[in-house]
């Protein structure tokens, strides 16, 4: 499952945080991306995101059938 958008992208210092719990640069939970992969993680697949499009970010899921 690929989910992409056109927005400004994540900043490069924030990349690495963005799936922690209580993360947020608005004024946010910061629940959602960790709750999402800890979803993910427990059908035994994974998420990643690709952030060097020329603009927005792209969150790549795979699962297992």
């Amino acid at each position: 499952i690929k989910v992409r958008d056109d927005g400004i992208g994540i900043p490069r210092e924030n990349a690495g945080k963005i799936f922690d719990f209580g993360f947020s640069t608005t004024n946010g939970t910061g629940l959602g991306l960790f709750h999402v992969k800890d979803i993910v993680k427990k059908l035994g697949g994974n998420i990643t995101v690709n952030n060097e499009l020329r603009k927005g970010s792209e969150f790549i899921i795979k699962v297992r059938k």
